[in-house]
């Protein structure tokens, strides 16, 4: 059974931007995380919610994005000074079930 800790939601704000890495043998690759409503990469929030994670930027656009890992937002927390951390890197969600048309656009 999974610990209450582990599914606890969390919430923090990431002041100079955010990435998506992705590594594998012989490739690896970074991409900024955007909000896809007004382009803003800084000062952007993460959370959880209801074991989701989402991002939401400084003008409240809320959205999803399935290369973003629940797990890793909650992991990110940890980081966080005053509910604020200066950069953050989010290993890419890779699992084939997501999207399974999608894997080559990493």
């Amino acid at each position: 059974m999974p610990s209450t800790e582990a599914q606890q939601d969390v919430r923090y704000r990431v002041a100079d931007g955010a990435e998506f890495h992705h590594s594998q043998p012989g490739h690896s690759s970074q991409m900024p995380i955007e909000c896809r409503t007004c382009g803003a990469r800084q000062d952007l929030t993460f959370f959880t919610r209801d074991g989701k994670a989402f991002l939401e930027c400084p003008q409240e656009h809320q959205q999803q994005d399935w290369r973003l890992h629940p797990e890793s937002v909650r992991q990110g927390a940890a980081h966080a000074v005053d509910g604020v951390v200066t950069k953050m890197f989010f290993p890419v969600r890779t699992e084939p079930q997501v999207l399974p048309g999608y894997e080559d656009i990493i």
